[in-house]
């Protein structure tokens, strides 16, 4: 995976329009509250460690590092790919591959490719790989609902300490100078659980829905690739039943990219 330059230029351009916003209308000095992030960012993850297994939480890293990354494959290329492992097969046989295939970096796309190499009836390997999908796309929406309680939680404890600075205020009404300063303060609390549940772990949840969606459509592709291997399809056929996976740009491109390579061979 390769980074994913708009989930970063979101959130950093997000964050510079909201602060520069601030400095706009005044200082941004009343806007930092240490008490305040405590009790909105840490309660907010105490309340998913209280909430969810150990497991599930120190899975966020990782995650982390998914929703700032994002899927570099070529399906254009996985098509070449598999016409060329078609055709080594029809000629040679499936062990005639094996080298190739032992090349392959993606684990998915590898192990259904050696299953073909194995002889295992199609069926089998079908069933094999779309149970894989399945288990895949549970992890994920797990990893997406992890973020998404966060997002509950982190506006509650905003809300929370908005209270306890309300309560502190009202404690103090004796001194009316102090009453406007306490609303502010009590109010930080409040925009920093909006905040961080709307621009961070709400629109995290978001990406890696649909990072898994993407993958799950890229998963599907490469079984059908490793069942037209398996069967010896034609160039024609695999490219007619591949191509359908490609948006209409990737497939003019394609197209346009077949047109000069044959130009090219024949110059």
């Amino acid at each position: 995976m390769k980074r994913s330059l708009t989930t970063l230029i979101g959130l950093v351009m997000g964050f510079v329009l909201i602060v520069g916003s601030i400095m706009m209308a005044g200082s941004i000095n009343g806007y930092i509250d240490l008490p305040s992030f405590l009790i909105t960012i840490g309660g907010s993850m105490m309340a998913l460690f209280i909430g969810e297994p150990f497991d599930n939480v120190k899975k966020i890293p990782a995650l982390l590092k998914i929703a700032f990354s994002e899927i570099n494959t070529d399906k254009s290329q996985l098509i070449d790919t598999f016409i060329d492992l078609s055709k080594k097969a029809k000629k040679d046989g499936f062990n005639s591959i094996e080298e190739q295939v032992e090349e392959i970096q993606d684990k998915f796309l590898k192990r259904g490719l050696l299953m073909v190499i194995d002889a295992m009836e199609v069926e089998l390997i079908k069933e094999i790989l779309e149970l894989e999908i399945d288990a895949a796309e549970e992890r994920h929406t797990e990893g997406q609902r992890l973020f998404k309680k966060w997002g509950e939680y982190a506006p509650a404890f905003g809300m929370l300490g908005t209270i306890i600075g309300l309560i502190g205020m009202l404690a103090n009404l004796s001194d009316a100078a102090a009453i406007g300063t306490g609303m502010a303060t009590a109010l930080i609390t409040t925009f920093y659980g909006a905040l961080f549940a709307n621009l961070v772990v709400l629109p995290i949840a978001s990406n890696l829905e649909v990072k898994s969606s993407d993958e799950v459509y890229l998963r599907t592709m490469m079984i059908d690739g490793v069942l037209s291997v398996q069967s010896k399809m034609s160039t024609m056929n695999i490219e007619e039943k591949l191509g359908t996976y490609l948006s209409p740009q990737e497939r003019l491109k394609r197209k346009d990219d077949s047109i000069t390579k044959v130009e090219y061979e024949n110059a």
